[in-house]
């Protein structure tokens, strides 16, 4: 999942400002940036989001207000945001490349390349992280994220559990832990809520199994097919090892329920790796350990 930041069009925001703002190289301290006016940003709740928008707060000064909104919900927000015909809650969206795609087929994003341009050899913005239309720069991308099994290397070395490698050997090991770990009723946490989360898991899955997204050769869906059928029976058999609640489960509830100790294991985002031994909110500190899984089934 690669992560950017995107203007929205008809945004009357001071854009010299945003743009030297923008997440990519928020490391740039504040002190000598100067502009006026007020800048709306709207971002997820990830950690390095999180973290880009305290330094982005710090150049509130002179007549530069800048506000970020953190939240969970901010696809929705963004989108509904962009396509106001009026003025908008937000100017600017900090956003994954699938927000992108849809708000850029809308038509409801603001080039900035010449502000591109203009500062991209004083922030060090590499031609890599410009994502164009054509030859206009439409967003700065600034993170490419991956997922990874998050597990509970204690538990697994005290059943004698194997790391898994498939979802097959995943599974395994839940009912192991179920069955012998008392306190943990549901050992799987794996971000299964509706909408993106839910959909990105069975794209990995379906495409595990070899699955392809169009019939060759045309546009066609081509889901309805052994592939289909067998990612939907995975994850199915996933389910009654996880919370009742599993279509609720975000990326944030499921680093919750790690942190809380109340599953031990599921895959998710590599940039949650950090909370796993952050004090402050967890209870398993220095007991996850992290590895890639395979196909769904060798």
């Amino acid at each position: 999942m690669t992560t950017t930041t995107a203007f929205r069009r008809r945004s009357l925001a001071a854009m010299a400002a945003a743009t030297v703002l923008a997440p990519g190289i928020a490391f740039a301290k504040c002190g000598d940036i100067k502009g006026s006016g007020e800048i709306n940003i709207v971002g997820s709740s990830m950690p390095s989001v999180q973290h880009l928008a305290k330094e982005m707060e710090t150049c509130n000064k002179g007549g530069l207000k800048v506000q970020i909104k953190i939240t969970p919900e901010a696809r929705t927000e963004t989108e509904r945001a962009f396509e106001s015909q009026g003025k908008s809650a937000f100017d600017a969206a900090v956003i994954s490349g699938g927000v992108y795609s849809s708000l850029m087929g809308k038509g409801q994003l603001q080039p900035m390349t010449d502000l591109v341009a203009k500062y991209k050899a004083r922030y060090k913005i590499e031609d890599g992280m410009l994502v164009k239309q054509g030859n206009d720069v439409y967003a700065i991308a600034y993170q490419q994220n991956a997922q990874n099994l998050f597990y509970r290397k204690d538990l697994f070395d005290k059943h004698g559990i194997k790391v898994p490698t498939t979802y097959d050997e995943m599974l395994q090991a839940a009912a192991v832990i179920k069955a012998k770990e008392p306190g943990i009723e549901f050992p799987i946490a794996q971000t299964f809520s509706k909408g993106f989360d839910v959909s990105t898991e069975f794209v990995n899955i379906f495409t595990g199994f070899g699955g392809r997204m169009f019939k060759p050769g045309t546009a066609q869906p081509d889901f309805n097919s052994e592939a289909g059928v067998k990612t939907i029976e995975l994850m199915k058999s996933m389910t009654k090892f996880m919370t009742p609640n599993f279509l609720a489960s975000n990326s944030d509830d499921v680093m919750n329920q790690f942190q809380q100790g109340k599953a031990a294991m599921g895959v998710l985002w590599a940039s949650r790796a950090a909370r796993m031994d952050d004090p402050a909110a967890s209870r398993i500190v220095g007991k996850m350990e992290f590895a890639e899984i395979g196909r769904a089934h060798v």
